[in-house]
């Protein structure tokens, strides 16, 4: 088994290697969580605007469609 880790003797080098990529991938995860969570809150803000806004503009005189 000691032999498995060490690689032929370049086993801190590759352990290494693996170590950095799995960090960096965990890094990329957690930057992708707090970017989606950051948009969906931006998303939910202009949803609640564009609600506030088409209630105060949806009224007879200022229907675009022509319905009432």
């Amino acid at each position: 088994m000691a032999d498995f880790f060490a690689m032929g003797g370049h086993g801190t080098f590759i352990w290494l290697s693996y170590g950095i990529v799995f960090l960096a991938l965990i890094i990329i995860a957690i930057m992708s969580f707090i970017e989606l969570r950051s948009l969906e809150a931006k998303l939910n803000k202009l949803k609640r605007n564009n609600k506030r806004s088409s209630k105060t503009t949806d009224t007879p005189e200022n229907n675009s469609t022509g319905k009432v």
